[in-house]
Parts: structure tokens; C-alpha cells; sequence
């Protein structure tokens, strides 16, 4: 770093200090360590704006994929909340067919008990018909004889 005025020099020789050159920085090395910083302060500004920029451009990326996301969810929303009032037209439409069939499986039931009972009391005139019907060889039949 160059010296001013009031610094001193590396050697602390006396004669140093008497040395008009050493003690005062000219105006063009004042200019190119001015231009030096400002390089570097744009060099530093640039970098900052490019890593701004940068992250800028990936949150800008994932908010539209985001969004995009979104709208395709709340299309499906949609389309699960029209299925869902179909199905429930469907079983309001229902409910009444349910008491009907219940109606209707007493009434199957009713017939089966219906047929189990019949069928019990065919099968019995069924014996009692080959009761009826036996025949006995060898034994002479009389006349109005049952």
C-alpha cells in the first residue's frame, strides 16, 4: 500500500522520511487505485446481480411449475366432484329400490316357505296314495271289498 503523509516508511530510516516521493501518493496512482476499486466494486455488483438473477430464474421455475401443478389438481378436483355428484344421484336414485327389493325378498321368502310347505304336503298324499295302492298276491279279493 502506498504511503501518505502521515505514515511511515518500512525501513524507519530518518532519510526515508525526507523522501518527497515517498511521502505523498501522486494523483495518478490515486486515479488507478480509484479505477482499480471500481473495477472491483463492478466485478463485485455483477456477480452479486448475477447470483440474484440466477436464484431469481430458479424460483421463477418452480412457481410456475407450481402453478401449473395446481391447475392440474384443481382440474381434477373438478372432475371428482362431478363423479362423486353422479354417484350420489345415482344411490338418491336407489334408495327407493332399496325398500322395493326388501318388499321383494319377503315376498320371495314368503314363496319359498310356500313351496316348502306344498312340497311337504305332496309328499305326504304321495304315501298316502301308495298306501292305498298295495297289492297282495295270493290272497282271494272279495267283492266290495275297499
Amino acid at each position: 500500500m502506498p504511503e501518505t503523509r502521515n505514515s511511515k516508511t518500512s525501513s524507519g530510516s530518518p532519510s526515508a522520511d525526507k523522501n518527497p516521493s515517498n511521502e505523498f501518493v501522486t494523483t495518478v496512482m490515486l486515479k488507478e487505485m480509484l479505477q482499480l476499486q471500481e473495477r472491483m466494486f463492478k466485478t463485485l455488483v455483477d456477480s452479486l446481480v448475477s447470483n440474484f438473477n440466477s436464484r431469481l430464474d430458479t424460483v421463477v421455475g418452480t412457481v410456475a411449475e407450481l402453478k401449473t401443478s395446481l391447475n392440474i389438481c384443481h382440474k381434477d378436483t373438478k372432475e371428482f366432484k362431478q363423479s362423486l355428484e353422479f354417484s350420489q344421484k345415482d344411490i338418491d336414485e336407489l334408495k327407493p329400490c332399496k325398500t322395493k327389493l326388501a318388499e321383494i325378498e319377503d315376498d320371495i321368502e314368503d314363496i319359498y316357505d310356500s313351496i316348502d310347505y306344498h312340497m311337504d304336503k305332496l309328499e305326504y298324499l304321495e304315501n298316502q296314495s301308495r298306501r292305498n295302492n298295495i297289492r297282495i298276491d295270493g290272497i282271494l279279493e272279495e267283492e266290495n271289498e275297499s
